[in-house]
């Protein structure tokens, strides 16, 4: 893999060069440790690594909780699927982002009996897994068993989380973790965004009913559970080898952690609170970064 800890390299390269320097008769036997201690460096990261993406929620979980939280449909919520002409002929990292973004989409639509739209989106989520190498991951028998089930929520939506383990799976195998992070962070910004939408959809009366305010605690709820998975996405990402893009995407992400951290000091004083400055630029924030994964050009990711 094309990743390893840079503090660790450092501290083993420069071991290397003082045991090079204690004596030339035991060349060989210092080339072979410095090369067990590179391997054990990689296999610890590469050992991380693969425990974050296991520990972060699947694509469809957040959006699939928004149904029990009372929220309606909404159309207009769901990423566009006409972007994807125009994802697939930028970067191998807008794509890898919304192919993310269109897997939890697949979640909101399955959990509100959006049919037809669920098929046309897995479908979406092939084409964009063939720009980035990895058409299997969203196969036509995976397809096949989404037709088949699409009667059962329950299920589509385990057939949609299955798709994007093979992501990560094939991805680990090509040696492309990035791309495979990417699409976890998709998934994971496109879920909470969902729930920030439903909110200012929720907002838009003049009057909150007793009702509305009691789902908008419950979006807000699910949003504020996210916190821990946001803070091993970025774990993650800053474990791989850093693109330009890559690190837009981190730094990014660290301003959505800054928000977090100062709803989470917000809560610690006052649990009733739905309408603070705190929990306004959280929303924002959520809503400004997913705008720009999807919007139409590369200017950003």
């Amino acid at each position: 893999m094309r990743y390893f800890d840079t503090k660790q390299g450092w501290l083993i390269l420069s071991v290397a060069v003082l045991l090079y320097g204690c004596g030339g008769g035991q060349e060989k036997s210092t080339s072979n440790n410095v090369g067990d201690a590179f391997s054990e460096a990689r296999e610890n990261v590469v050992s991380r690594v693969d425990k974050v993406i296991h520990d972060l929620p699947p694509a469809t979980e957040v959006p699939f909780m928004l149904r029990g939280a009372g929220v309606s449909y909404r159309p207009e919520v769901p990423n566009d699927l006409r972007g994807l002409d125009t994802y697939t002929s930028f970067s191998n990292t807008k794509a890898a982002l919304n192919l993310g973004v269109y897997a939890a989409d697949i979640g909101y639509l399955s959990s509100f009996d959006q049919v037809q739209l669920s098929l046309d989106y897995i479908e979406g989520c092939q084409q964009l897994a063939e720009k980035l190498g990895i058409s299997t991951a969203f196969s036509a028998d995976l397809i096949e068993r989404f037709e088949m089930n699409m009667s059962n929520t329950d299920s589509m939506t385990k057939i949609v989380d299955e798709g994007m383990r093979r992501v990560e799976e094939r991805l680990e195998d090509l040696d492309q973790l990035s791309i495979a992070s990417e699409s976890l962070a998709g998934s994971f910004i496109e879920g909470i965004y969902i729930a920030a939408a439903s909110i200012a959809q929720e907002k838009q009366s003049n009057t909150l009913s007793q009702e509305q305010e009691l789902i908008i605690a419950k979006l807000l709820n699910i949003i504020i559970e996210q916190r821990r998975a946001l803070l091993d996405l970025i774990s993650l990402l800053k474990s791989i080898e850093q693109e330009a893009k890559l690190s837009s995407l981190i730094e990014r992400l660290n301003e959505l952690r800054y928000h977090y951290d100062e709803v989470s000091t917000q809560l610690e004083t006052n649990h009733s609170e739905i309408d603070t400055p705190a929990i306004n630029e959280l929303l924002a924030s959520i809503r400004n970064l997913r705008e720009e994964i999807v919007e139409l050009d590369n200017s950003v990711f």
